[in-house]
């Protein structure tokens, strides 16, 4: 096993010259010097989609989502409902569908893209 350890690491230390010989020669033939690629940031934005109530639900109706919309106006971004529901976001998703198919909820518009405050 020692031995395989030591050729892998030859190998991998000639794969590293490889590459640098590799760049030195593209660089010297092109008279560019090759830089290491930027590490790309994650964008500062949001998809919001809000949430409206279309019917009220009866007090013995299963629409969790329809009373908590009806309790903050008839109005919340979709995130907001669902950190508010307490579910899993599989079971959000279902009882969104399920509220949405009896009329409490209104299907929502098509979702923007918002900026938030960098961190």
């Amino acid at each position: 096993m020692a031995l395989i350890d030591k050729l892998e690491e030859q190998q991998a230390r000639k794969a590293k010259v490889a590459e640098a010989f590799a760049q030195a020669a593209v660089a010297t033939i092109t008279g560019t010097e090759i830089k290491e690629p930027e590490k790309m940031k994650a964008p500062k934005t949001e998809l919001v989609s809000r949430l409206q109530t279309k019917n009220t639900p009866n007090a013995t109706d299963p629409a969790p989502l329809a009373k908590l919309l009806t309790d903050h106006n008839g109005e919340l971004p979709a995130k907001t409902l669902w950190q508010r529901s307490g579910l899993e976001i599989d079971a959000f998703y279902q009882q969104l569908r399920t509220e949405m198919a009896n009329g409490w909820i209104i299907e929502p518009e098509k979702a923007v893209m918002k900026e938030i405050e960098a961190d």
